[in-house]
């Protein structure tokens, strides 16, 4: 859906979208980076990459980041106001025991933390959308117990796997938060697998409402992904475009995946 409004947007121009993936070594991106034959580029963020975009910008090259930053051109949505609607909506059915199945660490295997505010590295996590994701959850969420479940990659064997791992113990959660829609429908799979109906014995929801969440009914946090990247293309494309650092307006959609936290 972002690639869609990102192809489309640039179109307009007579240009297209290569796709780059960056290799892990921070050098060995630099060096591809240097290499591309690109007008423009965008990133998901900036982080340990500045050195190397600084190169690119001395060469002319616009850079647009999907996260936002002090300076800079970006298009992004408010990340921690989204995990305060999913929190202020979960508390609100008396949710006091939440797994957040999060992107990043992993690594194949399925790692857990107690989520302290000021006890996490954000290293830990895939990007800084989903650090001031679950900042916001815990912000309307502050007496609750909040578990980070690391599943890996961002995709849906993702999701099942670490929520299967918080869904086969005694005390588990009643209800799981993941950081992308992706992951809730592993989450969802993990659940229906167990015999759990989303909703009644365990809820969950996601961000960015997907189609595939829509059709689910899973409780998520709506951004206009594909204007979101007809947003990155103009401003990848226009230097001219007089908004450099634009926030898109969000909204809590609540479905049939969250209810009320069982009893027992």
């Amino acid at each position: 859906m972002l690639l869609g409004g990102l192809s489309e947007a640039v179109e307009e121009y007579g240009a297209s979208v290569l796709l780059l993936r960056a290799p892990a070594a921070e050098e060995a991106t630099n060096q591809m980076l240097q290499r591309a034959a690109i007008d423009a580029l965008v990133v998901g963020s900036i982080g340990d990459q500045e050195s190397g975009l600084e190169q690119l910008r001395q060469r002319g090259v616009r850079i647009v980041s999907t996260e936002p930053s002090h300076d800079g051109d970006w298009v992004t949505i408010n990340d921690a106001k989204a995990g305060r609607l999913v929190g202020k909506h979960l508390a609100r059915l008396g949710h006091r025991h939440v797994v957040v199945i999060a992107s990043g660490a992993g690594k194949g295997r399925v790692e857990t933390f107690d989520y302290s505010p000021d006890g996490m590295d954000d290293q830990l996590f895939a990007g800084t959308y989903e650090t001031e994701r679950i900042r916001g959850l815990w912000e309307k969420m502050p007496d609750a117990r909040i578990t980070v479940a690391f599943a890996g990659c961002c995709v849906r064997d993702s999701g099942r796997t670490a929520a299967a791992h918080v869904l086969d113990v005694q005390d588990r959660p009643t209800a799981i938060v993941a950081l992308s829609d992706v992951l809730a429908l592993g989450a969802w799979d993990a659940a229906r697998e167990r015999g759990l109906t989303p909703g009644r014995d365990i809820s969950i929801s996601g961000f960015d409402d997907i189609p595939d969440a829509r059709f689910l009914g899973i409780t998520t946090v709506h951004q206009p992904i594909t204007e979101k990247g007809r947003m990155i293309g103009r401003l990848a494309m226009d230097p001219d475009y007089p908004q450099r650092q634009i926030t898109l307006p969000i909204e809590l959609i609540v479905r049939s995946s969250t209810g009320p936290a069982p009893k027992n």
